[in-house]
């Protein structure tokens, strides 16, 4: 697996964005979308040279399942790493004592391709991403 993103909860958007880019120097590139499905807001910041980026999530609803997270103060939520076979990769996952949290489904930020939310043993969220 390859990580794609750390996936960071945030409660603006756009004043995160500001944020990573005086701060740390990382580059906005130009997309917030709106995810209906996961009922967030999301936009990507990159770190030149560096190969890493933060998927800033901002909650569209009450009900989003990043509200939670909002609540006790937002900040890293999820690693998201790309898997060639998602539904083997969950599997595996389950398999060895793992949770589902939601998914596999369609991410309008990713061209529609499928996501899941694991919750591991070890208390963290993963993100798996198909390429």
């Amino acid at each position: 697996m390859k990580i794609n993103h750390i996936g960071i909860v945030v409660k603006n958007i756009e004043e995160s964005i500001r944020y990573y880019e005086t701060c740390f120097e990382f580059d906005f590139d130009g997309a917030i979308y709106e995810d209906a499905i996961q009922k967030v807001r999301i936009a990507f910041v990159n770190l030149p040279n560096q190969n890493l980026k933060f998927e800033l999530l901002e909650p569209l609803t009450e009900d989003s399942p990043v509200m939670n997270a909002l609540r006790k103060g937002g900040g890293l939520n999820h690693i998201c790493y790309e898997v060639q076979n998602i539904k083997q990769a969950i599997q595996s996952l389950l398999d060895s004592g793992n949770r589902l949290i939601s998914g596999p489904t369609p991410a309008i930020a990713f061209q529609n391709r499928n996501i899941a939310f694991i919750y591991t043993k070890q208390r963290e969220i993963v993100e798996l991403l198909q390429v």
